[in-house]
């Protein structure tokens, strides 16, 4: 806390003479920050822009909620929220999440998105993110293929969830939610990226659980300071994330080197696109007994360049997808239990989603197919729900103006260069003209309209599920660079929380505390608790 509070009063005062110095360069942009409406800026008072950027760090919720309801949806017109590192970034009304189809360099959303987890000083290889063929695996398989996963997931979570509460539970036992979430979804998530038998490896799972923290934690501190102040900073702040990097490092890279040892020996770097026989053959073997993320971006790193094949290279980058999943799904995970269990209509809400999860295993068995995982309705209604009233942010969706003439956003509002936007996430979701009775926890919210004879009549894709972005639900993102990953996260969640249902009961140990909202980031509800039994039924 006393670390923090330094870096705090060193940016309070670097903020006010790089605001001044920006202003004074800068007479358009500085025009610009007045043609909008602030919420939080005391123009009164002196040195007021530092001042409201410095209040951000706790109150961005309210200043965010504030601007919401004055301007977005009394005037359909975006606000200048302050912040804390950039000065201020313009939040605009959900009417203009069309801007988000826009091309890369027409709005920047790379660069934005990566500024949350601040890779110039986290990670050790810049370059992967360069070129940032993990993600294209992303795209190529764990959203393509997800469905095929049901059953890896199904498995892993039983022995995960035994792991922490326990193959026997007569009586009750008291358990940490945040510690359960964290330990099962890292565990499940593994299981994709590094394959057994490693993805069960204590160590492993302690370390890529501790690096996920350091880097989440420390970049949102990286963010608070202005841009110039990181590179003095950054290296210091990145210590923590650093040091459990070289720990994730040092037992993931014997086993990526012995797989690219298998690829060599069969000739896999040699294997071309239009691939012969031999390489047909090894290629099905391999997907066969190993498919997961690493044996998928080692083929396409032959195609790349050996360049690309180099142990801690990969490794690295399996650990990126790691972060970038586990850590947003964990937190996802342990509301989605919170939220459902602490509802006061939770015996209804537990009761009818065990029924449909009861109905769907007596019709295909086991809930580990794809085609029982996407007859989960209810499941999904609950999880989407769980998603909607719990964000992860305030406001979403960061973009950059790229160089050149500006955004226009039309009613003669010109976006200046550089300038960053983003959408009133929590806002969004917490509108009572959208969602009645906005934070009050419904589980069948989203799956209701479809009960009965009329709604069986409506098609599946036409479904309102998790997945589906819309004007009025961004959890993952809208337009162009909507998460490639939702699928895979959709599933994990439906099925962790239908596993729960199905084979525990849970009481929420004491009321829930307030949410605290440090900078941007909602907190997770890490000291909450949960007691739980294993059902004597299944």
């Amino acid at each position: 806390m006393i670390y923090l509070w330094v870096v705090i009063f060193i940016f309070s005062i670097c903020a006010t003479i790089y605001r001044r110095t920006r202003r004074e360069k800068d007479d358009d942009l500085a025009k610009f920050w007045v043609s909008l409406p602030a919420v939080g800026v005391e123009r009164s008072r002196l040195h007021s822009w530092t001042w409201a950027a410095l209040s951000s760090i706790t109150k961005t919720a309210d200043l965010a909620s504030q601007g919401y309801n004055e301007f977005c949806k009394k005037f359909d017109k975006g606000f200048i929220l302050p912040k804390a590192g950039v000065g201020a970034i313009v939040v605009l009304p959900p009417s203009q999440l069309h801007l988000l189809n826009k091309a890369e360099d027409e709005l920047i959303a790379y660069k934005a998105q990566l500024e949350v987890i601040q890779p110039r000083y986290m990670t050790r290889y810049q370059d992967i993110y360069e070129n940032p063929i993990h993600f294209e695996v992303v795209r190529q398989h764990l959203t393509r293929d997800v469905g095929t996963f049901a059953t890896l997931m199904a498995e892993e979570l039983e022995v995960a969830f035994r792991h922490c509460w326990g193959d026997e539970l007569v009586d009750w036992k008291t358990t940490n939610v945040w510690n359960t979430s964290t330990r099962v979804i890292s565990q499940v998530s593994n299981r994709l990226f590094f394959g057994l038998p490693l993805c069960r490896s204590e160590e492993l799972l302690k370390q890529t659980t501790l690096y996920a923290a350091s880097v989440y934690q420390m970049a949102a501190l990286l963010s608070s300071l202005p841009e110039f102040l990181r590179p003095l900073f950054g290296p210091l702040l990145a210590i923590p994330a650093r040091r459990q990097l070289k720990s994730c490092q040092r037992l993931l890279r014997p086993m990526v080197a012995a797989r690219l040892d298998d690829f060599t020996r069969n000739d896999g770097t040699n294997m071309p696109v239009g691939c012969s026989l031999h390489a047909l053959v090894f290629t099905l073997l391999i997907s066969f007994d190993q498919n997961d993320a690493l044996q998928w971006m080692i083929e396409k790193g032959a195609k790349a360049g050996k360049s690309e094949l180099e142990p801690a290279n990969l490794a690295e980058r399996l650990l990126n997808l790691n972060l970038v999943s586990s850590w947003t799904t964990s937190y996802a995970f342990s509301y989605c239990m919170l939220d459902l269990y602490s509802s006061a209509c939770k015996d209804d809400f537990v009761a009818g989603l065990r029924s449909e999860c009861d109905l769907i295993k007596n019709t295909y068995g086991t809930l580990g197919f794809k085609e029982a995982v996407d007859k989960m309705w209810r499941i999904d209604s609950a999880v989407r729900e769980s998603l909607r009233i719990s964000p992860f942010s305030v406001v979403a969706l960061p973009r950059i103006v790229p160089p050149g003439s500006g955004l226009n956003i039309g009613k003669h509002i010109l976006i200046p260069p550089g300038v960053r936007i983003s959408f009133p996430f929590q806002a969004m979701h917490h509108d009572p003209d959208i969602y009645e009775n906005p934070l009050e926890y419904d589980a069948f919210r989203f799956s209701r309209q479809y009960e009965g004879p009329k709604g069986h009549e409506v098609r599946d894709e036409e479904r309102l599920l998790s997945t589906s972005a819309s004007e009025s639900y961004i959890t993952y993102g809208y337009g162009k660079h909507v998460c490639p990953g939702r699928w895979l996260a959709s599933q994990m969640l439906k099925q962790a929380l239908a596993h729960v249902l199905l084979h525990y009961d849970v009481e929420c140990v004491e009321p829930l505390e307030p949410r605290v909202v440090i900078f941007n980031t909602i907190l997770p509800q890490k000291a909450a608790r949960v007691r739980v039994r294993r059902r004597t039924s299944t």
